[in-house]
């Protein structure tokens, strides 16, 4: 039971200090704009690549497109690439209450084996008002196990 109020604090630590990264700057983006040089369709479609680099690099890039980006990002969270599924969650989480759309999405990475990815759905959970749901993501019995060996 202490390792899982550990987690907690972490998370609510992580969420109260941390804020939505990079609200700021994505409120008001539209899919019109282009991050890099590059719009909002092809970024997209870059998370289809073959190189893990360039799929990344292309999650990394879809929340500076705001709320347009969110059913990119939705469909980014079932990505076989686990490192873009955990980039798509944080993502998400940066931009707070316009991604409460993904909230279903979000809810079923509760079997997802990668506590990471796990951590970053909570972490979104909670910054579109789900906070408890945040919470039972990353405290179960697989999650404490996974701690303490």
């Amino acid at each position: 039971m202490r390792q899982s109020k550990h987690i907690w604090v972490l998370l609510a630590l992580t969420v109260a200090l941390v804020g939505p990264v990079g609200a700021d700057f994505v409120n008001g983006a539209d899919a019109e704009r282009t991050v890099a040089g590059r719009s909002l369709v092809e970024w997209s479609t870059e998370l289809h690549s073959s190189s893990p680099v360039v799929r990344r690099r292309a999650v990394l890039s879809l929340g500076a497109f705001g709320k347009s980006a969110v059913p990119e990002l939705m469909k980014a969270l079932s990505h076989e690439d686990l490192v873009v599924r955990y980039w798509a969650a944080s993502a998400l989480g940066d931009l707070g209450e316009d991604a409460k759309s993904a909230l279903e999405p979000l809810r079923k990475v509760h079997n997802e084996k990668s506590i990471g990815v796990r951590i970053a759905a909570a972490y979104a959970l909670c910054w579109v008002g789900q906070v408890e749901e945040g919470r039972d993501l990353v405290i179960d019995e697989r999650c404490v196990s996974q701690l303490t060996g």
